[in-house]
């Protein structure tokens, strides 16, 4: 047990941050301290019972006859129940202050608990773009909001337990040991074989537990997500089946982990009280033996039960700690990935990633010179010595086949994608990671899928600024320039209408609209549509290719990747996107 509790200890260490441990510590200072209180109350009792037994005890205890002499008293009895009126009080002060300690206990661990959750979720915000093409959202937020509370109920609480019960434990024992050594010999060697082959037995079944409520549990917010993300597919071709059974298998083998550790948990305190009876058995045989009084065998079995009544929980405790520990050890596999992530990209005490330690200004022009880029799975490249010229407030074009990598050329260009060789040049000025938190500055950005927060029109469009920081004035023009104001109007509460989380309540080129007025109230002087308007039907997508017409000049400089070649009409100049490179600068009226 003292092994696995350094194992763990170690786990704490390595898989999480710094405070954790010196909390922890804090943590079992405290519990140090009120078990020494619980060991304390329950040694009061002793004297009681043996005055109880034995009266004359208190003629023959100095101690004992002070208080007796001292306080007037003429009967035992009498004296026996003051002193148990004032064992009574000590345990009434004793159960406040653990009270209070177990409060403390508890929130502090749920503390830690909040701070790893948002540790983590500053974490995963600095992966890499493409880790996150690469995992599952249900998972991603698993690891960032279940598993931080799994680690604080599954391992801090029952490690708590663990240490502060082994100290009662500990004490108890070495007591009963000075008290009659031969017969507690007895006891440990009667019980300890059974103890030791229960845990060997227990310990590997644990583990394949913990590896299957994992498992099973990221499977679940899977295939839920799945289902939900796309219910109207699940509808319409008749899937609800086939998600059904893929989610209820691991429902299944979830709720079979689930079931297994209730098994255990509830059969070790009946596993417990066996081995006190065998212990009681140990005790009569050994004195039986030894040709040991019955009285002092009595005795024995008196401060023994004595000690049973606060050893049998504190072991019940230990074991069902341990239990929840050995199935919660799946957390630490999130943290060692956390971890490496976090030293990896060297932003645990610092956002070094978006730090910017240069200026950049954009007045002249954007070039991507030499462009060379290929995913790490793949042996081919995506583009070879590509090349692009942009003019400040120039409204360009992209055009390519689907797979051609028009939208990893947009991922490259916004910096979300770095292993690539060749240059953008800004100004001259070469774009690195240093200059990146000031080159998205300059970008407005309008996705294919625009994101709906569940909220307000108004929360949409502003996206992340409190409504006390609204400008107002702003907001009116970029409304105007997005040609929402019709749609606003038709809204029971104008700007302040709840839109439904994913946009369920609006119409695709409603939707298309908040993102160019969101990307505009953002104020990014370089406008970038990543096929904004492929999913919208024809008339919709002209009038959305209007308001970003009516966009260009001098105030912005616009790029707009697109499947369709009509929505480029209105381009200073297009490029096609073949084989890897760039066929271009080409006008409209070429290309058609």
């Amino acid at each position: 047990m003292i092994s696995y509790l350094v194992y763990i200890f170690r786990k704490i260490k390595l898989t999480t941050p710094s405070f954790v441990s010196k909390v922890i510590f804090k943590i079992v200072s405290i519990l140090f301290v009120l078990s020494i209180f619980d060991i304390f109350s329950l040694l009061l009792l002793l004297p009681i019972i043996k005055i109880i037994l034995d009266p004359t005890i208190i003629y023959k205890n100095q101690y004992l006859l002070f208080l007796f002499s001292e306080f007037g008293f003429n009967s035992e009895v009498v004296f026996a129940i003051f002193l148990l009126f004032i064992i009574v009080l000590f345990f009434v002060v004793k159960n406040v202050v653990t009270y209070y300690g177990i409060k403390w206990q508890s929130n502090t661990i749920f503390n830690i608990a909040e701070k790893l959750t948002i540790h983590q979720f500053k974490l995963y915000l600095f992966k890499p773009f493409q880790y996150y093409t690469n995992n599952e959202t249900g998972n991603l937020l698993r690891s960032i909001i279940e598993v931080p509370f799994n680690f604080a109920s599954g391992i801090l609480f029952p490690l708590v337990i663990i240490i502060n019960e082994l100290i009662v434990v500990l004490i108890i024992l070495v007591v009963i040991t000075i008290y009659n050594p031969y017969l507690f010999i007895s006891v440990i060697l009667f019980t300890a074989p059974f103890l030791i082959i229960y845990t060997f037995f227990q310990k590997n079944r644990l583990k394949k537990v913990s590896k299957e409520r994992d498992i099973n549990h990221a499977n679940m917010f899977a295939k839920g997500k799945q289902a939900l993300d796309g219910f109207k597919e699940v509808i319409l071709f008749d899937k609800i089946d086939f998600f059904k059974v893929s989610f209820q298998k691991s429902v299944n083998k979830f709720s079979s982990a689930f079931s297994t550790l209730y098994l255990y948990n509830s059969y070790s305190p009946r596993l417990v009280e066996g081995i006190a009876v065998l212990s009681i058995f140990s005790v009569i045989v050994t004195g039986y033996a030894l040709n040991y009084d019955m009285k002092l065998i009595a005795s024995f079995l008196v401060a023994f039960s004595l000690a049973a009544y606060r050893l049998i929980p504190s072991i019940n405790k230990v074991i069902l700690s341990y239990n929840n520990i050995k199935s919660s050890e799946f957390v630490f596999s999130h943290f060692e990935q956390s971890q490496e992530l976090s030293e990896s990209f060297n932003i645990v005490k610092s956002n070094s990633v978006f730090e910017s330690s240069s200026s950049l200004k954009f007045s002249s022009g954007l070039e991507i010179k030499n462009l060379s880029f290929n995913y790490n799975d793949s042996k081919e490249n995506i583009f070879n010595k590509l090349n692009i010229k942009i003019s400040k407030g120039e409204t360009v074009g992209i055009i390519g086949d689907s797979g051609s990598g028009k939208t990893t050329l947009i991922n490259i260009l916004l910096l979300l994608l770095d292993e690539f060789s060749g240059e953008i040049l800004v100004d001259g000025q070469k774009l690195d990671s240093k200059s990146k938190k000031e080159w998205h500055k300059t970008i407005s950005y309008v996705p294919q899928n625009v994101i709906i927060i569940a909220g307000t029109l108004l929360e949409n469009i502003t996206f992340g600024i409190p409504f006390q920081e609204v400008n107002h004035s702003k907001l009116e023009k970029v409304i105007e320039q997005s040609q929402l104001q019709e749609f606003i109007q038709r809204l029971p509460n104008g700007i302040n209408t709840e839109i439904g989380e994913h946009g369920l309540k609006i119409s695709g080129g409603q939707r298309q609209r908040i993102g160019i007025a969101r990307a505009l109230y953002h104020e990014g002087s370089l406008l970038i549509f990543d096929e904004a308007t492929s999913s919208l039907d024809n008339k919709t997508e002209m009038q959305l290719t209007n308001s970003i017409r009516n966009l260009s000049g001098k105030e912005f400089t616009i790029i707009i990747i697109a499947h369709r070649l009509e929505s480029l009409r209105y381009c200073d100049s297009i490029y096609k996107i073949e084989n890897g490179k760039t066929v271009g600068p080409l006008v409209f009226e070429d290309i058609k």
